[in-house]
């Protein structure tokens, strides 16, 4: 059977909280159930190949680290999608080579849209609606941080029909000047 591959980035709390509040404040339709960062955006996946992908993106995390991610303001990607979404801001490199490396083995060439780091805060139907909503006041003023630690593979069919299958763990960044001392 074949079903889609996605690899995300938890917004963990309390900015995961706010984004979530913020969408019942204002009575958002069509949320993803989690505030997340796509990384690996849906791919075509055949079912029973669950083990290769997961331990690509082990190898892919093992080679990255946490990442200090921030949102600042919103933003639509309408017209061409009617989108709502808190731009990311941050360490934009490391989210770029993060991308980089999990979405090469699947997708050598271009996606449909270009990889603009965002947490979705809502789509909607027509672009006038996405704009109406990205002209919310209380949206352009919000701002929060928080730190990326575990990459979670999930599997389904599009649009909303998502199931984990695996939580990989980011490595903490390695501090500089600090040597492992052994006992003898």
């Amino acid at each position: 059977m074949v079903v889609h591959a996605c690899v995300i980035a938890p917004v963990t709390a309390p900015l995961g909280e706010l984004i979530s509040a913020q969408r019942h404040a204002l009575q958002l339709p069509n949320v993803p159930p989690q505030p997340h960062l796509t990384l690996l955006p849906p791919v075509v996946f055949h079912h029973g190949d669950e083990s290769a992908l997961i331990e690509q993106v082990r190898t892919v995390a093992r080679a990255h680290h946490r990442i200090e991610l921030q949102v600042a303001g919103v933003a639509t990607f309408a017209p061409t999608t009617p989108v709502v979404y808190f731009p990311v801001t941050g360490d934009l490199k490391a989210i770029q080579a993060l991308h980089r490396d999990l979405t090469s083995p699947y997708c050598p060439g271009d996606f449909r849209y270009p990889y603009i780091p965002h947490v979705t805060l809502t789509w909607l139907p027509t672009a006038t609606a996405a704009r109406r909503v990205a002209d919310t006041p209380q949206l352009a003023q919000f701002r929060g941080q928080c730190t990326l630690s575990h990459l979670v593979v999930v599997v389904g069919q599009l649009p909303d029909r998502w199931e984990t299958i695996a939580e990989i763990a980011l490595p903490a960044p390695q501090r500089s000047g600090l040597r492992s001392v052994s006992s003898a």
